[in-house]
């Protein structure tokens, strides 16, 4: 039989295999050139493809917005020797490189490398002789230690990894890689807990309108099982947290000194937002103790709607001696209200409308209806900066089209991070079950074991989308 040396040797060469599939993937879709803007070369957004418009891509608003408030987090963490990880056609990159002394750039597909560098050579508005470019998985960060980093962005590439592996080494790499004190942003991963609500949304849109209920049903359950994109659930980066996987090589102590996770901000109703969220995870500081978890412990107020508004929360903020902290939990979130009501039809069993077109105007009307008090994540990030407050926003583990959030005033000390204090929560008050126990002394297999069921690729996912 095979030992256990042997199956890990096997699954990483498996592994590196798909990620080099994927690579041949983008060299093709990069090289179509079909969202190419010639007269600003940073926002080349071939191959991001639309799925509730099969064969387009996304509008240029939706796209810019993406990134620009994707950069907008990044910059917040001040990075001045950076590299990244699945750089594509650079739009991160072209951004971000003028803060810098230093920028690396990395991707698996030689087409998005060729792209870059002959921006940064020959375009007069983006002539930037402090990056670097090389082709480079996104598990190989260490390989890029000599250059003394204090951040690494691996963005928009978490859902083409192949594994919970591939996942866990990719963060630890990074963090092994950046100097103490370094930041590891892991940004646009998509959210497993909503991976049913996507597909049900998408094959809502793009069906024929006199497609029958019950042959709707069955689209979107086999629309899960088709997937072949890797969506994590954010209870699986509080198991890490709180590992030896944090910690290089995977044992000794940990090099995480927080960790948070945000959902990703935007206006527009689009996958970007609606689906995905980034996490940052902060090496410790040279002689610092770890504690990704840490942080000021506060409490959280259910969230109604009856009582509870945008108007009423920034009274609260723009009080003089206004709170250090103030949070909510269950919030509606107005982008996905369509979504929710959708999935509550489909989960009902004797529930039938018949047609598509008959689904759609029940969920519209519903929906129309119920979001006259639900909330817009971006409303609430942008009444925090308004105020001076820092906002940390995450869907909650109790039902993923809500969401939780904490403000925390700017100067007061670090808030325990929000899906920290989710969990904790809805754990004594609504028997939410807390991410699988990881205590130190468990060895790495055990903790690898939970995380791959915090994954569509666990066993457990896999089976529920066969059974569906």
């Amino acid at each position: 039989a095979a030992s256990a040396k042997d199956l890990a040797k096997a699954a990483s060469a498996k592994d590196l295999a798909e990620a080099a599939a994927w690579a041949a993937v983008y060299d093709e879709a990069y090289a179509v050139n079909d969202a190419l803007d010639t007269a600003d070369p940073s926002l080349n957004f071939s191959g991001y493809g639309n799925s509730y418009t099969p064969g387009q891509v996304h509008a240029p608003p939706v796209v810019r917005e993406w990134v620009e408030t994707i950069c907008g987090r990044i910059a917040k963490l001040q990075p001045r020797r950076a590299l990244e990880l699945g750089c594509g056609n650079g739009m991160i990159l072209l951004r971000l490189a003028r803060q810098c002394e230093r920028f690396v750039g990395t991707d698996l597909s030689t087409t998005a490398i060729e792209y870059v560098r002959g921006v940064i050579t020959t375009h007069p508005d983006f002539l930037l002789p402090h990056c670097g470019l090389d082709t480079a998985g996104a598990h190989e960060a260490r390989r890029f230690q000599a250059e003394r980093l204090d951040t690494v962005v691996c963005n928009g590439v978490s859902m083409y990894f192949p594994s919970a592996d591939y996942l866990a080494s990719c963060v630890t790499e990074s963090l092994a890689a950046v100097q103490p004190g370094g930041h590891f942003f892991l940004g646009d991963v998509r959210n497993a807990r909503l991976l049913r609500h996507f597909h049900a949304s998408v094959q809502c849109f793009t069906a024929a309108p006199d497609t029958s209920f019950a042959a709707f049903r069955v689209t979107a359950a086999s629309a899960v099982k088709r997937e072949k994109e890797f969506l994590v659930d954010p209870a699986a980066f509080l198991a890490m947290a709180q590992s030896r996987l944090l910690a290089p090589g995977g044992g000794g102590e940990a090099t995480c000194a927080r960790m948070y996770v945000d959902m990703r901000r935007g206006w527009h109703r689009s996958e970007f937002g609606m689906y995905r969220y980034d996490v940052v995870f902060r090496r410790s500081a040279a002689g610092a103790a770890a504690g990704a978890n840490g942080g000021a412990r506060y409490a959280l107020a259910p969230w109604n709607p009856a009582v509870n508004s945008l108007e009423a929360v920034e009274a609260v903020l723009a009080a003089s001696g206004p709170p250090d902290y103030v949070a909510f939990t269950g919030i509606p979130d107005a982008r996905l209200v369509y979504e929710a009501i959708l999935m509550s039809e489909l989960q009902a069993p004797s529930r039938d409308h018949g047609t598509v077109a008959a689904l759609r105007d029940f969920v519209a009307a519903r929906a129309a209806e119920v979001g006259k008090t639900a909330v817009e994540p971006e409303a609430v990030y942008r009444l925090g900066e308004k105020l001076g407050y820092e906002v940390n926003a995450m869907w909650s583990p109790a039902e993923p089209t809500t969401f939780d959030v904490v403000f925390s005033r700017q100067g007061a000390p670090d808030p325990e991070p929000i899906v920290f204090a989710s969990y904790r929560s809805h754990a004594l008050s609504q028997g939410i079950q807390e991410p699988p126990s990881v205590a130190a002394e468990q060895d790495q297999e055990v903790v690898m074991v939970a995380l791959r069921e915090l994954t569509n690729k666990g066993a457990a996912a896999v089976a529920a989308a066969d059974a569906a």
